[in-house]
């Protein structure tokens, strides 16, 4: 990842199959006002109704035509449906109830002037699947919103059933800032061992909370904007569903706490999907099961975030995702604002953050992380666990703490542009891994490779504290190029190791306090060229070995141990105050280029 590129949203699916829904609509609703709730009562036939609040405020319940669709009644004994089948509803409304029964009913809640109204009733519900369609985060923000300061009630029961409404509880006084509509409630109904596909879209509403349960079937779950302090979604089924792919969009949203339940997607199909786009949300918890998971975040705020997808091959793409705010943050707020009085400007300065955090757990399965422009106040935390191949990619990614642990498994990182100020630590695990990192800059890194092997090369690395690598067993190779860092450590492990460090000093150009290598067992070869520091300790460890040191300088002490084996030692403009050469047992070689200005021990060297 070395040549940047311009990540982009993937393309989007249209979901039309779960909306286009243009059955002969039948049956009859019983339309009541009791103690302020209005309640809709379907029955077995497929119903279709808006409830819709006109200039004057008052309610109205509209049937989806006026001639042989769904009827509308006050009373179970009217011979006739209401005039025109709307029925007005004489009384205030606090809450809305809708019990659609059996088979695929449809709902909608909204508010209309009378011409407006007039074209809802013209054309019924046929423009509402166009809702769901590409961009309907959008459309659904465009709803005019219905004045409900109450509960609104959805239950579908058995059968395909779409309820979209815009909601609220009132004017505050305020322009733009409405009451709260008190709580959303959509229960999709559950049908055990049939799939039941569900739609819920929220538009334009102002609510306290939103719980949505859909249970079996090809569900979708969309907020267009929408103020929801608190946000509950659950797609998942009960387990005995023959198809249960769900898609969950959050756009333009806002909340204090969004949890969303993608459950487990069937093996048909193509998975589960959560985007959100443009949304603020305080706390927000995603969590997918078994099957193919995929999450999009595109501008998406939180103070806290995590992401537990599940076995199955799962994705998680996000760029512009902001977790936290840093003392930076308010400096920069504070410079944009300006001079305040009272010395204002130099108080938000000292405002030292907001933590915020990111956690990303793909589970099982051959998964994939983009990471594009994220910035996270406090600690990002990523655990692909295991899986044939693992990827992870990370472009401008900020943080204080970093902690990635690929698992087990054949995993690719690869990053360009990574700043933790406190540290990182990268676990590779088993499998043949292989890491790319260009320009990383931390306080203390930590790379820990795993039981069979890996390919590691960082590139502009700057560690101002220690950057240590402990490669563990297997064939590994280790390239670290313009490194800079008050301390490098590395550890080998029993298999052969391939390291090579060109370019290290301290950050301001002085040398490095120290470089300590160790790599133990195996036919090594190790690569030492343009470092300046302060102490320098290689040891080859037993095996044929192959030690190359190019332009190296050694404020102090150089201590270079070839131990067993058929070793070699080159080196070329080597300068140190001491400098210690052992070559161990066996037969070795040594090209001596190596200058001291005190002692220079030369042991087991021909």
């Amino acid at each position: 990842m070395k040549n940047r590129t311009n990540a982009k949203p993937k393309a989007r699916r249209l979901f039309l199959e779960n909306l286009e829904r243009r059955e002969v609509l039948a049956g009859t609703v019983l339309a009541t006002l009791s103690a302020g709730t209005l309640k809709i009562t379907g029955d077995a036939a497929r119903n279709s109704v808006v409830i819709w609040q006109d200039a004057d405020g008052n309610f109205n319940v509209l049937g989806r035509t006026s001639s042989g669709g769904t009827m509308v009644k006050a009373k179970a004994s009217d011979p006739n449906p209401a005039v025109n089948n709307n029925l007005p509803i004489v009384g205030k409304v606090t809450n809305i109830t809708f019990d659609g029964g059996a088979e695929n009913d449809t709902v909608a809640i909204f508010s209309a002037p009378d011409a407006t109204a007039a074209g809802f009733i013209a054309t019924g519900l046929s423009a509402l699947p166009f809702i769901g369609a590409a961009g309907r985060g959008a459309a659904l923000a465009l709803l005019p919103p219905a004045i409900v300061s109450g509960r609104v009630t959805i239950n579908g029961a058995a059968g395909n059933d779409t309820a979209t409404l815009a909601v609220n509880g009132g004017p505050t006084g305020v322009p733009g800032v409405p009451k709260f509509t008190s709580a959303i409630v959509f229960n999709g109904g559950s049908e055990t061992g049939t799939s039941q596909n569900d739609v819920l879209n929220v538009g334009n509403t102002f609510a306290n909370s939103l719980t949505a349960t859909t249970y079996n079937g090809n569900d979708r779950v969309s907020l267009g904007l929408a103020v929801i302090p608190t946000i509950n979604i659950n797609v998942g089924g009960t387990g005995t569903q023959t198809t249960d792919n769900d898609d969950v969009e959050l756009s333009l949203t806002a909340a204090l706490s969004a949890i969303v339940s993608l459950g487990a997607a069937s093996t048909s199909g193509d998975g589960n999907d959560f985007f959100a786009s443009n949304v603020l949300i305080a706390n927000l918890s995603v969590t997918g099961d078994k099957g193919v998971d995929d999450v999009e975040l595109f501008d998406v705020g939180v103070l806290n975030a995590s992401f537990n997808l599940g076995a199955g091959d799962d994705s998680l793409e996000a760029e512009g995702l902001k977790a936290g705010l840093s003392q930076q943050d308010f400096i920069d707020l504070a410079e944009e604002i300006g001079p305040l009085p009272f010395g204002l400007d130099n108080y938000i300065k000292s405002i030292r953050g907001i933590p915020g955090s990111v956690s990303i757990n793909t589970g099982e399965g051959s998964d994939e992380v983009e990471l594009v422009d994220v910035d996270v106040a406090t600690s990002l935390a990523i655990t692909l666990a295991g899986g044939l191949l693992d990827t992870l990619a990370m472009e401008d990614v900020i943080t204080q703490i970093a902690n990635i642990n690929t698992g087990e498994g054949e995993d690719e990182v690869a990053i360009d542009g990574l700043t933790a100020t406190l540290s990182l630590s990268l676990t590779l695990g088993g499998g043949l891994n292989t890491v790319d990192m260009f320009d990383v800059a931390t306080k203390t890194a930590s790379i820990t490779g795993g039981k069979d092997g890996d390919d590691i090369e960082a590139t502009n690395f700057t560690a101002s504290s220690l950057l240590s690598a402990n490669l563990g067993a297997g064939e590994n190779f280790l390239s670290l190029t313009t490194v800079l860092a008050n301390s490098v450590s590395v550890t080998g492990g029993a298999g052969v190791d391939t390291v090579t460090i060109d370019g290290l000093t301290a950050l301001n150009g002085d040398p490095a306090t120290s470089l300590t290598i160790s790599l133990l067992g195996g036919a090594d070869v190790l690569s030492v060229s343009n470092v300046s520091t302060k102490a320098a300790t290689l040891n080859s460890g037993e095996g044929d070995d192959e030690v190359t040191l190019t332009n190296v300088a050694v404020v102090n002490t150089l201590s270079v141990i070839m131990a067993g084996g058929v070793d070699t030692l080159t080196t070329t403009t080597v300068t140190a105050k001491t400098a210690s050469l052992n070559g161990g047992a066996g037969i070795d070689t040594f090209n001596d280029d190596v200058t001291t200005t005190g002692t220079k021990s030369v042991v087991s060297f021909p």
